[in-house]
């Protein structure tokens, strides 16, 4: 089985090396984004918030709601 890495398109593996997952939870813990781990990955969030817009996407806050 070929490994994940492999597969994924290199775009996303460009994004993931500006800002690899550790490195986000890490400083959104330090600057207050998050406080405990819940139901929504700071992730996740932050590359719906970052890349929604250039989809054409994400012009009301709802509709970042929709996307996540």
């Amino acid at each position: 089985m070929k490994n994940t890495n492999e597969t994924l398109p290199k775009i996303t593996k460009e994004f993931n090396a500006l800002f690899p997952a550790k490195w986000l939870r890490r400083n959104a813990r330090k600057f207050g984004a998050v406080l405990r781990q819940r139901d929504v990955d700071i992730v996740i969030l932050f590359w719906t918030l970052v890349l929604a817009p250039t989809i054409g996407r994400g012009k009301h806050m709802v509709d970042y709601q929709r996307i996540f």
